[in-house]
């Protein structure tokens, strides 16, 4: 008998705890993922008011959408783009909004899950759009440099090989001076 009241009383003292940690987002989130290992039902409606534990529920306990807290995510750029590319790994058109509001966000959001610019929208953010243009051209300019290095490079080896002493010296400096300049 006194068995089952330790019982009885451990629920309850468990069933208080899990009501006071399922009104702050963080404790529900730390302990969905820390100690239960597995989603926190209770704790859920805290969770999905804040963007940051709405996400971190999402890819670290739920490994999912979190449906509940897309609605504050859609509210900060950073989470919204972290959201689309972890989570979703595609496009999340609630969270576009505060993503355009941010150049990196804009940017990695047209490069790494649009795989274009981020297009601009009636809110006036073509400033965005030009720049994220900007930052994928600069990506594709980057990978051209390198390859053009590497080409420079088996250019310069290539002419040793062929050439060797005084025949081709003039290119060999040459090549040797822009691989100087690029580096």
């Amino acid at each position: 008998m006194e068995s089952e009241l330790d019982y009885t009383h451990a629920r309850d003292i468990l069933k208080a705890l899990e009501n006071a940690i399922a009104t702050n987002s963080r404790w529900s989130y730390e302990y969905a993922f820390y100690v239960l290992k597995t989603p926190f039902p209770l704790g859920e409606a805290a969770i999905a008011t804040d963007a940051k534990w709405s996400y971190y529920y999402a890819l670290n306990v739920l490994q999912a959408p979190f449906r509940l807290g897309e609605e504050a995510i859609s509210k900060d750029a950073y989470y919204s783009y972290m959201y689309a590319y972890h989570v979703l790994k595609k496009p999340f058109p609630l969270g576009e909004a505060a993503i355009a509001t941010s150049t990196d966000a804009s940017n990695r959001y047209g490069l790494y899950i649009l795989k274009a610019t981020f297009p601009s929208n009636s809110s006036g953010e073509s400033t965005i759009a030009e720049k994220n243009k900007e930052y994928v051209n600069d990506q594709h300019n980057i990978n051209n440099i390198h390859l053009n290095i590497k080409d420079i490079e088996l250019l310069i080896t290539l002419i040793e090989d062929e050439c060797g002493g005084n025949r081709g010296r003039e290119t060999y400096d040459k090549l040797c001076s822009l691989k100087e300049k690029i580096n």
